[in-house]
């Protein structure tokens, strides 16, 4: 292994390299044009024939550093530098496909695989340690150390389609099939209170027993059982602050802590809590404040 202007650590059980962005060699441009990038692809091409044969060991497993473009995301930036988004994502901890790079300080390394760390801090992390978690003891004789958390590097793996999915669609959906919405977000007369209230939310018409679906990728924070108001409820949180909740349900098809991709049924509608009949109270909120959902998914082919 080339020191590449890392930190070497050893004690009895493995090696720790810590890697400082700012100590890396920097390729300015993800081109040939630039000397610092040829050199890393040639120990690209040349880790990748090891892989190939199996000789995980023998990588020159090197790092340089490159800042993002105005126009660089995860799929440009994999086919220019060579290197999977699978690898380019959990280096960097980049959480989905639709964060802003422009500027962003990026680690290349130059071997295809994943890093994983026993201490998830997003949902994709979270998902790639539950898929890969048996494998850390293969390569725990060496570990690398960024921002001070500690990755394992899994040659040659790859995202399984379903984490690839949950990474690259950060998008929103209905929660349910057909929408008919019977109370908008917003001061209204309420029903139960019988007076001006504000409407955190909007209602959604549906019979008992109606499946309810995850409206983006999250972690289901909370289940309520019971409560007065919002009867049987989900919260899920989602990535930059949003999360979203299901409320009046009749029972849950998750528990609290899963990690849910956009589409799954979590729950199914019902009439518990303070309600006059069966439906879904659905809201969404960003950084606890309640938006409306009408500003944020499409309801154009709502019938």
């Amino acid at each position: 292994m080339t020191a590449n202007n890392l930190i070497f650590s050893q004690n009895a059980s493995h090696q720790e390299v810590k890697i400082t962005e700012s100590r890396l060699p920097l390729i300015k441009e993800l081109s040939s044009r630039d000397n610092i990038y040829k050199q890393f692809s040639q120990t690209v091409n040349y880790n990748e024939k090891l892989i190939a044969q199996n000789q995980n060991y023998s990588l020159e497993m090197e790092f340089y550093s490159y800042t993002a473009k105005k126009y660089d995301d995860t799929l440009t930036l994999a086919a220019e530098s060579g290197i999977p988004y699978d690898t380019l994502i959990s280096i960097n901890s980049i959480s989905n496909a639709g964060i802003n790079l422009n500027q962003k300080k990026l680690i290349l390394p130059t071997a295809k695989g994943i890093f994983i760390t026993k201490t998830p801090e997003s949902n994709i992390e979270a998902l790639i340690y539950q898929e890969f978690k048996e494998l850390i003891s293969n390569y725990e004789d060496i570990c690398y150390n960024i921002k001070d958390r500690v990755f394992y590097f899994l040659p040659g793996k790859r995202l399984t389609p379903t984490q690839r999915a949950f990474f690259l669609d950060p998008s929103m959906q209905l929660p349910l099939q057909n929408i008919s919405i019977t109370s908008a977000f917003g001061f209204r007369n309420s029903p139960i209170y019988k007076r001006w209230k504000f409407h955190k939310g909007i209602d959604l018409a549906a019979k008992d027993g109606t499946p309810v679906y995850a409206c983006q990728n999250g972690k289901v924070k909370a289940v309520l059982k019971m409560d007065p108001i919002f009867g049987n409820c989900l919260i899920i949180e989602h990535e930059n602050a949003y999360s979203s909740v299901y409320a009046h349900l009749s029972d849950f098809c998750v528990k609290k802590g899963d990690i849910v991709a956009k589409g799954t049924e979590i729950a199914h509608t019902g009439h518990t809590g303070a309600v006059t009949g069966p439906h879904l109270h659905f809201e969404l909120r960003l950084k606890g404040q309640a938006l409306n959902p009408e500003d944020i998914l499409d309801f154009s082919e709502k019938n």
